[in-house]
């Protein structure tokens, strides 16, 4: 049986292949690639707004350790997600990768230092005695765990 690894020039070649035909792709399918890229963006952007709606009756309810372990729960859940549909894309470049690693935590975290102020607020008016929440910590939290598995995967897993 042979030996299952590539020598080097297989892969010297392999890689050169690939390197032309993203160079030859039409004017149309590299638009297309692009549509493809940025309405997953806006999606991902979208369900990070619906994500951080959902979270004020959860801030209501849950303080302190709870709600931090559920914000993680979603921010590693959508996080795997927007993972795997990024993965999926095969046109990204670098700066596709730069602008998810940093443009939608980036958004995220102003989501939920909103939400959390809007949360303290309406604990205010309802009279809860919840302890108040941090907004920007409850914010780089979620952001950090949003994007750990896509850091994972396109940085330690390659």
């Amino acid at each position: 049986m042979d030996n299952p690894k590539w020598s080097r020039e297989e892969v010297n070649k392999t890689v050169e292949i690939l390197m032309r035909s993203k160079q030859k792709k039409s004017r149309l399918v590299r638009f297309l690639d692009e549509v493809v890229y940025i309405t997953a963006f806006i999606v991902a952007l979208l369900i990070n707004f619906v994500i951080s709606v959902v979270l004020v009756p959860i801030m209501l309810v849950f303080s302190g350790f709870w709600l931090y372990v559920l914000i993680i729960i979603l921010a590693l859940s959508f996080g795997f997600l927007f993972d795997i549909l990024m993965r999926d894309i095969e046109s990204l470049q670098f700066r596709h990768h730069l602008i998810n690693s940093i443009v939608i935590p980036g958004i995220a975290i102003i989501n939920l230092i909103i939400v959390g102020t809007v949360a303290n607020l309406m604990e205010a008016d309802l009279r809860l005695n919840n302890v108040p929440h941090s907004p920007i910590l409850e914010g780089v939290v979620y952001a950090v765990f949003f994007v750990l598995p896509y850091v994972y995967h396109h940085f330690y897993k390659k």
